[in-house]
């Protein structure tokens, strides 16, 4: 049980942070919408830290294919 309770915890780190990271990247940059970075930050986060990079690769595959 607690060893649930510290991914759990993890995962909210990394979500957060990811989002935070994101928002402040896409500021500084001077993106109009900052808050859709923060937004794509938590909707490819896993629970997993590998599946998120997994979604992300998929992510950019589908990004390529289309430009």
């Amino acid at each position: 049980m607690e060893q649930k309770i510290v991914r759990a915890l993890a995962f909210i780190a990394r979500c957060s942070a990811a989002a935070t990271a994101a928002y402040e990247l896409a500021s500084f940059l001077g993106l109009t919408e900052s808050v859709r970075a923060a937004m794509s930050a938590m909707i490819v986060s896993q629970e997993r830290l590998h599946e998120t990079h997994s979604s992300l690769r998929g992510a950019h595959l589908r990004h390529a294919a289309r430009a």
